[in-house]
């Protein structure tokens, strides 16, 4: 048998390395001459992640908590940008999401013993849905989704 050359030009190596450090998880890949890097961890009290790559892609978002309500905020080169804020405290939750052309989001939701409900409104979609938790691995849930939904239900 005869060896197989190994073609090791940069264009041919893909690398990967993840690591923690001080509370920061950091990331580098390279591959096909092109990189990416991010970092994500805490700074007071908030949590701030940052991402890079050699295409000139760059995103950041930050969420800081204020006792059961957490407001957020992201944004990346191409301005497609996020603004919330989301409750969560004894099993009720909601939540709204701005972004930019008058884009939102507001979800809902409860759980308590056994029974999840949730419930998701935006501009062109609302959504419902339940489970309950009957043991033993058995789960029941129902659902429902109106697409395009604009005072009536109709065909996009």
């Amino acid at each position: 048998m005869s060896a197989v050359d190994a073609d090791t030009t940069v264009e041919n190596i893909e690398i990967g390395v993840t690591t923690s450090a001080a509370g920061w998880d950091l990331g580098f890949g390279l591959a096909n001459s092109e990189y990416a890097m991010t970092a994500a961890g805490t700074a007071g009290g908030a949590t701030v992640g940052f991402g890079m790559s050699s295409n000139s892609d760059w995103d950041v978002s930050v969420a800081y908590p204020v006792g059961a309500v957490t407001v957020s905020a992201s944004t990346d080169e191409a301005n497609a940008w996020e603004v919330g804020a989301a409750y969560a405290a004894d099993g009720v939750s909601a939540g709204i999401v701005l972004s930019p052309a008058n884009a939102w989001k507001i979800t809902a939701g409860y759980a308590a013993d056994g029974i999840t409900v949730a419930a998701e409104f935006t501009a062109l979609r609302n959504s419902l849905g339940a489970t309950y938790d009957m043991g033993n691995g058995l789960t029941v849930g129902a659902g429902m989704r109106n697409s395009c939904f604009n005072n009536k239900l109709r065909i996009c």
